[in-house]
């Protein structure tokens, strides 16, 4: 299945401006379609975690940090694991 920005950020619970941050922070590239952004729902599964690390109290940069190590060819899952888990206690306990 495939969203336009519009649908998605009504189904996720954001704003278009909201997803068309995270697109400029790196944290989501979606397809385009001349001007168009498709999502897939890889793309709505992926921005409903990056909402839930948000929820955590997790920056934008720590969540750049965990996009860039998953965007690897071969992804450190433990490396990730760990990060997540860090930062997710980290942000629990402030």
């Amino acid at each position: 299945m495939s969203y336009s920005i519009g649908e998605l950020a009504k189904i996720v619970g954001m704003t278009v401006h909201g997803l068309r941050f995270y697109e400029k922070e790196g944290l989501v590239t979606p397809e385009r379609q001349g001007k168009n952004r498709i999502y897939s729902e890889e793309d709505k599964k992926w921005i409903e975690f990056l909402i839930h690390m948000k929820e955590t109290g997790m920056s934008i940069e720590d969540m750049k940090k965990y996009t860039e190590l998953r965007q690897l060819e071969d992804p450190p899952v433990e490396e990730l694991m760990q990060l997540y888990f860090y930062i997710e206690k980290r942000y629990k306990n402030s």
